[in-house]
């Protein structure tokens, strides 16, 4: 089976079944983007159903920059770090601090260093939060180096023609270079600022929302739901509530989020 490498706040894996039957509504598109992708539960699941569309995927997050980036061009550097490593509580605050500076990744041994140290903190953390957490209170507990290399292993062969970027997300829903569809989960409007290296702040939610009503792709959307952001796409796209549940330091979470969609045409348009 097919799943992300890491655990990652706010993972949309166990959300995939409701956000690929919003995807689904969706023709006549050539390539699928995901301008905040995190771990890629949802842009997995695309590509394993879509080998022939191109996928353009993006994070400015250098952690998940790198991890994807290793994945696709040296999985085999990046798996015999991850069966080298041993957790230890060292390690995690050595990980936690390197991720805390802002490296940067100049070279290929970079790029793969700082890939694995993104899948390592996500193992070793609270929840898979990564650096913004704490550790685990045994910290090998989720370190698994065999499920991961095997994962590595299966994963490589669907993500060796991405598109893999660390810009500014406008530029996936901008480009018109093809007819896209669009998944989009941002950082939240009330829990972004604690879990993410990159959060929103309002006037960035405003923004992409003000992007995804002049964009022609298809879209959809999925966030926190509170009234600040009802209020930004009630008057003209679709919502959706829809049950999720999470567990944050191991105490499981009953909540709702929303799915925000992009129109479909009318029947005969175009």
């Amino acid at each position: 089976m097919l799943k992300p490498i890491i655990r990652y706040p706010g993972g949309k894996r166990r959300l995939r079944v409701p956000i690929l039957a919003k995807l689904a509504r969706y023709e006549n598109w050539a390539e699928f983007r995901e301008p905040f992708v995190g771990s890629g539960a949802i842009t997995i699941e695309m590509i394993n159903a879509h080998p022939e569309r191109d996928c353009w995927i993006n994070d400015l997050d250098i952690g998940i920059y790198c991890m994807w980036k290793s994945l696709r061009d040296n999985p085999e550097l990046l798996a015999r770090r991850v069966r080298d490593f041993v957790p230890t509580m060292e390690a995690y605050t050595q990980i936690r601090a390197y991720l805390r500076s802002r490296p940067i990744g100049a070279c290929d041994h970079d790029v793969v260093h700082i890939g694995f140290c993104k899948i390592a903190i996500h193992c070793m953390s609270f929840s898979g939060i990564g650096v913004a957490g704490g550790p685990l209170l045994k910290i090998d507990q989720k370190w698994s180096p065999v499920h991961l290399c095997e994962n590595i292993a299966r994963l490589r062969h669907y993500v060796r023609h991405i598109k893999i970027t660390k810009t500014d997300y406008g530029e996936l829903i901008t480009d018109e270079s093809v007819p896209c569809l669009l998944y989009l989960d941002p950082p939240y409007w009330a829990a972004g600022v604690g879990l993410y290296a990159h959060f929103f702040r309002p006037r960035d939610h405003v923004d992409l929302a003000r992007r995804l009503r002049s964009t022609p792709h298809s879209w959809v959307l999925s966030y926190d739901d509170c009234p600040q952001i009802r209020n930004l796409y009630e008057d003209w796209a679709d919502i959706a509530s829809i049950p999720a549940k999470y567990t944050i330091k191991s105490a499981p979470v009953i909540t709702t989020e929303l799915l925000i969609s992009s129109k479909l045409p009318a029947k005969g348009a175009g």
